[in-house]
């Protein structure tokens, strides 16, 4: 069963660097918005490189950080 809402692009860490990620995101129209994690390359890739949006990147960061922020903030709290 597909799911009713499907997200038109996908940042991640290059963690997430994988053949199955990428294609499953290509088979299903998904952009990939993920840098290249050269410690998961066994051999050299060939053909174009992969661009990585890095304003997009910079945003995921950012929200990344509220909600750390938000996280120390309620531990904080919580203590009191």
């Amino acid at each position: 069963m597909k799911p009713a809402n499907r997200p038109s692009k996908v940042t991640a860490d290059a963690i997430y660097d994988t053949d199955k990620i990428r294609k499953y995101n290509r088979r299903e129209g998904i952009k990939s918005n993920i840098p290249v994690n050269k410690r998961n390359q066994k051999k050299k890739k060939r053909g174009r490189p992969i661009k990585v949006d890095q304003e997009e990147y910079k945003k995921k960061s950012e929200i990344e950080r509220f909600f750390s922020g938000i996280k120390s903030c309620k531990k904080s709290i919580s203590k009191i």
